[in-house]
């Protein structure tokens, strides 16, 4: 369609009578330059677009051949997706079977524990309800020269003196009067010489603090006079707690 109005604007520069040749042929020449320059701006779109359109099919070209990656890829990610719901199947029915354990051994455990409680109570009324405890402390100032620490197996701590007490059976106290050469014995549920330890007397007691936890009514005291070691076996110093410490600490 533009080929032909350019001829026909070529013809109507040849038919007109009124010009002379040359001015015929400057008017030819200008139409000729125009259409050089359209011609020119149409190649120079067309080779853009041909650029364009090469750029395009090199992406297309990358995209096709990326797709067989972009496949193997999709499909090992298919693959670990279903390995993965298969673990979290197993997982899921793993962890079912152990919550039904779990809760079989805690109803065990349970049962279990009302048993021990009341075994454990029989024991402690077997025991006695109300029981004695001694605990003997060692002497506040023993004399350099001549000794009066009292030793667990009744024998003074130098050569020259004798204690008054002695520990001849387990639960048992004696008391030597040298004066007049008698002896008294006192009988406990348990007897604690000066060398027993905080731990030793807390071991003793604590069956009782066990029954405390399981709810039932305790009551553990000391009672003697002032300086005898009540507040030291109760209370104890920070490094070396007594009974009512170790009891929360348990």
């Amino acid at each position: 369609q533009q080929e032909l109005q350019d001829l026909r604007k070529q013809c109507r520069i040849w038919d007109n009578v009124s010009s002379s040749e040359v001015e015929k042929l400057k008017a030819e020449s200008q139409l000729l330059n125009s259409q050089l320059a359209q011609r020119s701006s149409e190649l120079s779109t067309l080779r853009q677009q041909l650029t364009e359109a090469e750029s395009e099919r090199d992406r297309a070209l990358q995209e096709k051949q990326q797709v067989p990656a972009d496949r193997d890829k999709l499909l090992s990610q298919m693959q670990e997706f279903s390995s993965l719901q298969q673990q979290l199947a197993a997982a899921t029915a793993a962890a079912a079977s152990a919550s039904t354990a779990a809760a079989g051994w805690e109803e065990k455990f349970m049962k279990e524990r009302a048993v021990r409680r009341h075994l454990h109570e029989q024991l402690q009324v077997l025991r006695g309800n109300i029981r004695v405890l001694c605990r003997v402390r060692p002497p506040l100032l023993p004399s350099p020269t001549k000794s009066n620490s009292i030793m667990p197996n009744g024998l003074s701590g130098g050569s020259n003196s004798s204690s008054c007490i002695s520990f001849p059976l387990e639960g048992l106290l004696a008391v030597h009067d040298f004066s007049t050469a008698r002896q008294r014995e006192f009988e406990f549920d348990a007897v604690f010489a000066p060398s027993a330890t905080q731990e030793q007397v807390f071991e003793e007691v604590s069956p009782l603090v066990r029954s405390c936890a399981d709810g039932y009514n305790v009551c553990i005291f000391a009672y003697g006079q002032t300086g005898s070691g009540k507040t030291y076996t109760m209370e104890g110093p920070h490094d070396n707690p007594g009974i009512n410490t170790r009891a929360l600490q348990v």
